[in-house]
């Protein structure tokens, strides 16, 4: 014997079908409708799911993200846009097969706007304080218009490079009140060391030592080198044999 059970659409009956098969193997079917009298356990499945769905209202944004309020949160402000999209039947919404109410906004202006309703504030992201009037009449937010808008500062951003060229030499110097020149380490700044804000510190002396006015710093220029490291600079070329560097020095200001 075999037994097929099925539910009828409504809910209200079960259907049981009893197949006998017989010595020669035809089926004799034999069938049995019962009444369900207790729905109660459905009733209630399907209460508290409406209860659910009516406590949390869903809105989809234009980037198909999802946020979501108590509904209880939109009825202090009936006059408000969302209040009426959710809660008055001729006004008009749009919503998608989940039920969701489709809004055409951006995520943290969106987000403002619920906060708004949950707390009695309206706090703006500050790209958006420039259009805050207008997102006020957009919702019907019961917010005083600023005639006055706080404009997001304006900042301006300025860089610039300096290079130095650093190269190594030794050189007789001649010290009074000695008239013998001795063998000094000295290095060639190119711009002039004092041409440099970074030299005013540094204590180190200074030397002309041709027609033509060239104008050395009385360290090596392994020392010179690191007090330019020290105070911000990058080396972008070392020959230690030749006593030979480039560096350079990257300098950005911002200005509101």
């Amino acid at each position: 014997m075999e037994i097929y059970i099925s539910l009828a659409p409504d809910g209200y009956y079960l259907f049981l079908s009893f197949v006998h098969h017989t010595a020669d193997g035809v089926g004799e079917k034999d069938q049995q409708d019962l009444h369900l009298n207790d729905t109660s356990q459905y009733t209630h499945t399907s209460s508290s799911q409406a209860m659910e769905d009516e406590l949390y209202i869903h809105f989809k944004l234009s980037d198909r993200s999802v946020q979501t309020i108590l509904a209880v949160m939109l009825k202090p402000y009936p006059d408000s846009y969302l209040t009426k999209l959710v809660f008055n039947n001729g006004f008009k919404s749009t919503k998608d097969d989940q039920g969701f109410f489709l809004i055409d906004e951006e995520p943290q202006i969106f987000a403002s706007i619920l906060t708004f309703y949950r707390h009695g504030h309206l706090i703006l992201p500050e790209i958006f304080v420039a259009i805050r009037d207008s997102i006020i009449n957009k919702y019907l937010l019961p917010v005083e218009i600023c005639s006055h808008v706080r404009h997001p500062r304006s900042t301006t951003t300025t860089t610039y490079i300096t290079y130095v060229r650093l190269r190594g030499a030794n050189r007789r110097i001649t010290f009074p009140p000695s008239t013998e020149p001795q063998l000094r380490l000295c290095t060639l700044v190119d711009p002039l060391w004092n041409d440099l804000p970074e030299s005013k510190n540094s204590g180190f002396s200074l030397s002309v030592l041709d027609d033509q006015g060239c104008q050395y710093v009385m360290k090596s220029c392994l020392t010179v080198m690191n007090w330019l490291v020290a105070n911000g600079y990058e080396i972008e070329r070392w020959n230690e044999i030749e006593q030979d560097a480039d560096l350079k020095k990257v300098h950005t200001t911002t200005t509101s």
